[in-house]
């Protein structure tokens, strides 16, 4: 799931703003597909490895609680949702990005992004936001996926 999410989101990040991966990935002077592609085999890499640590963690957190009666209708509910969390928390912090870059427009401390973005800030701010905010929705969903696997293992102990 990982790397589906992170193909999807950098596709969508490369479509908004190809400067943003010019400038931070030193992409300098590549079309916009190929930037395009390689802004989704980064999102693979990098949702392969936030999923393996997710899995990690909580596949080790299952395996010490010895969670082993909740069955698969459960962990489907938590394979549906966690995608929507991390999805969540990509928009909330692409809309935030673009909120910083209209709240503190003075660009004096950063010249060298004015110098290369043709769209304005507030493209480059999504994607740094986006980006950012996917990575704390990982953070969330984890500590979600937990806190619902411990709450519904209380709820079938005691019934």
């Amino acid at each position: 799931m990982g790397p589906v999410l992170g193909i999807a989101t950098n596709y969508l990040n490369a479509r908004i703003s190809k400067e943003y991966f010019q400038t931070v990935m030193e992409w300098d002077g590549l079309s916009q597909s190929y930037i395009t592609y390689l802004a989704m085999v980064q999102g693979a890499r990098e949702g392969f490895l936030y999923g393996a640590i997710f899995s990690l963690i909580f596949t080790s957190y299952v395996a010490w609680r010895k969670y082993d009666g909740l069955g698969n209708k459960f962990f489907r509910f938590l394979l549906i949702r966690v995608p929507i969390i991390i999805t969540t928390c990509w928009l909330t912090g692409g809309i935030l990005g673009v909120v910083v870059f209209y709240v503190l427009p003075d660009t004096t401390g950063v010249p060298f992004l004015v110098q290369s973005l043709n769209h304005g800030l507030e493209h480059f701010g999504w994607v740094g936001g986006s980006i950012r905010g996917g990575m704390l929705g990982g953070v969330v969903a984890l500590a979600w996926a937990i806190y619902r696997t411990s709450r519904e293992e209380q709820r079938s102990i005691a019934s």
